[in-house]
């Protein structure tokens, strides 16, 4: 059974997740073991929110088919609109009426766009996973040693070849190169709206749901 997503929740699944992708990029992509640990925090905190979102729907897209508006807080917990109470059921006791009005207007502004323009481009299981790789080594905006830059642009390369590889064998490449500029729009589309959460944890952090040290906030 998948129940409501709490504060609580979130903030052990975070715990968990963030190992859980280190391991990943170093089982995945040999060379992040090489980095300096600087760098593979530095994609680690770059990365966690939009594999989160990316992951959430690609699940989402299994367990509820297309055209659902739930969104996964974590591998068993949902997170919707009329939810919003119950996610801070278990949070300090601050101003909540507050907290629960910021997180609705944010879910309303933010998830059912979204959810549109993933149902519209309809991606694939081969591109979500795509996605997610291309996500983990997009550092255009970060503060990046040159090894890491130049990690990081000869893997996006490696994801997208393999993906132009497989369209050219299902759909053509004609189309195949249209298809990936769609979705590199969405993965764009998934940090903005990623990024548009920071003014909301900062929003939390002042009403005291998070300090400096929560796992979530930094």
């Amino acid at each position: 059974e998948i129940v409501p997503c709490t504060f609580q929740f979130d903030t052990e699944a975070t715990k968990i997740l963030i190992p859980g992708l280190f391991e990943f990029s170093r089982a995945t992509f040999p060379g992040f073991q090489m980095l300096p640990n600087t760098d593979k925090w530095l994609l680690i905190r770059n990365y966690q929110k939009v594999f989160q979102g990316i992951d959430s729907e690609l699940r989402t897209l299994r367990s509820f088919g297309k055209g659902s508006n739930n969104l996964f807080g974590s591998y068993t917990t949902y997170i919707k609109g009329d939810h919003v109470d119950y996610f801070f059921s278990d949070c300090p006791d601050t101003r909540v009426i507050d907290i629960i009005r910021t997180m609705h207007r944010w879910l309303e502004d933010n998830v059912p766009k979204m959810k549109k323009q993933i149902h519209r481009i309809d991606p694939s299981e081969e591109e979500l996973l795509a996605m997610i790789g291309i996500a983990l080594w997009s550092v255009e905006n970060l503060e990046a040693s040159d090894e890491l830059l130049t990690l990081a642009a000869r893997y996006r390369t490696e994801i997208m070849a393999e993906l132009v590889a497989h369209y050219r064998q299902t759909i053509g490449q004609e189309r195949g190169a249209s298809r990936l500029g769609v979705l590199l729009c969405l993965l764009q589309e998934f940090r903005r709206v990623i990024t548009s959460m920071h003014p909301v944890y900062e929003i939390y952090r002042i009403l005291d749901i998070f300090d400096d040290d929560s796992i979530l906030y930094k």
